[in-house]
């Protein structure tokens, strides 16, 4: 049986289940706005293109809103220890 993870390891644990969760949204969402037709095994050339357009934005957005929330993170963590002087 394997038990949670230790302490140490939790950070890392937290950051692989954020991935995985990101990842299968972002499937989950690109599918069923790109995928429309079943009727072949590989993707149509406008299937493929939306897909390619639907995880770009996807991606630049969890970037923009990752570096968004860092400033956010310094400048809260910059105006604590000025509070604390």
């Amino acid at each position: 049986m394997v038990g949670p993870p230790d302490l140490i390891g939790w950070p890392a644990f937290e950051m692989s289940s954020t991935v995985i969760r990101l990842y299968n949204s972002l499937s989950q969402r690109c599918f069923s706005d790109c995928v429309v037709t079943f009727y072949r095994k590989t993707l149509g050339k406008r299937e493929a293109e939306c897909v390619k357009a639907c995880v770009r934005k996807y991606l630049l957005l969890t970037t923009a809103s990752a570096a968004r929330f860092a400033e956010l993170a310094d400048s809260s963590s910059s105006a604590a220890a000025a509070s604390d002087d």
